[in-house]
């Protein structure tokens, strides 16, 4: 059985032993009838798969056990904010056409308002791998704007599955 992140709002609504189980269970079904790779039959591998992020204890939380497990984690599509983070995994690979997106973390206050910390910000860009807080920096640093990395750039910091 493959497993597969769910899709960002459920990263909102449930904590991590949630979190935890719901990735543990759920079977990757591709949309559109495209096709995964072979090897995503393994049980020790996690498909992320057009992944907005959310909560960035989670994540960290979800990263650290796939780290504990040796999991293999294939990013494909788009992954953005926190999941990003999963790029600091030793088994870490990304498809064609993956896409990663950086910003800045934040709290909302609420609808129209949100939060940044100076100092979150820094603990969080370093626990990217050394070569993409060097790309980061290169770039002014996460901020509210998004940062893109994709295609060939991508793939001189993240390895090709």
């Amino acid at each position: 059985m493959s497993h597969s992140l769910p899709t960002p709002p459920i990263f909102e609504m449930v904590g991590l032993g949630a979190l935890a189980l719901l990735a543990a269970l759920m079977i990757s079904n591709p949309a559109d009838g495209a096709e995964l790779p072979p090897k995503l039959d393994d049980p020790d591998l996690v498909l992320v798969e057009n992944n907005g992020g959310g909560i960035v204890e989670d994540f960290i939380a979800l990263r650290n056990q796939w780290e504990r497990d040796g999991t293999q984690v294939v990013i494909a599509g788009s992954c953005a904010s926190a999941c990003t983070l999963f790029t600091a995994l030793p088994h870490v690979c990304v498809e064609p056409g993956a896409k990663l997106s950086f910003h800045a973390p934040f709290v909302s206050i609420n609808e129209n308002v949100r939060a940044y910390d100076n100092e979150y910000t820094a603990w969080f860009t370093k626990q990217y791998p050394k070569a993409i807080q060097k790309w980061i920096a290169n770039r002014g640093g996460l901020t509210h704007e998004w940062l893109t990395l994709k295609g060939t750039e991508l793939t001189r910091y993240v390895p090709s599955c």
